[in-house]
């Protein structure tokens, strides 16, 4: 069977990686494998933020002349697997194999991803110091994930959160490219 890597077509025809399993997760059609991303896939996640893009990229599929075709998009992309401490995850990732474009999404709120511990009593310069060093932490993350692997990354922060459907606005960008064929 067709089919460009890492659409929907390429997940229904080879199936996803189980591993706790040595056969692969498969989906006999767009509503079963839309039912699996809905009930287990986005019920995993503990995060508004991403149960809501969850729900748009279902919609986003649901309007698509050709939801085969479309990119799959990726929730948790972890790159050591099941491993309960993990360097690089994404929240979101768009493998898109018609551009070779490889893009990952962080929905950072600074509540879970840039805090102090125990900030009364400590200075404003302790405050901004942690403030600084829990910044860089994420900055080197994040570039990691592109030196490492070639993947964009994408933040949207608490300004850009408040609007989620612009921030999903951009990763439909991503999902819906496709290059030009030649004559």
């Amino acid at each position: 069977e067709s089919y460009t890597y890492w659409t929907l077509g390429h997940v229904l025809s080879t199936g996803l990686h189980d591993p706790t399993s040595e056969s692969p997760l498969k989906f006999e059609s767009i509503e079963s494998f839309s039912t699996f991303y809905r009930s287990v896939l986005k019920r995993v996640s503990n995060s508004l933020y991403e149960q809501a893009i969850c729900d748009r990229y279902l919609n986003y599929l649901g309007r698509s002349d050709n939801p085969l075709d479309e990119p799959l998009l990726i929730p948790e992309f972890r790159y050591a697997g099941k491993e309960k401490h993990h360097e690089f995850r994404l929240d979101f990732t768009v493998l898109n194999g018609y551009t070779f474009d490889f893009t990952g999404f962080e929905l950072s709120p600074s509540s879970t991803h840039i805090r102090v511990q125990k900030a009364a009593g400590k200075t404003q310069t302790q405050l901004n110091e942690e403030l600084a060093k829990a910044w860089e932490h994420e900055v080197q993350k994040r570039n990691a994930n592109f030196q490492t692997y070639g993947i964009n990354v994408v933040t949207f922060a608490d300004r850009a959160l408040k609007d989620i459907d612009a921030c999903f606005a951009h990763i439909e960008a991503c999902l819906r490219a496709r290059t030009a064929m030649l004559p």
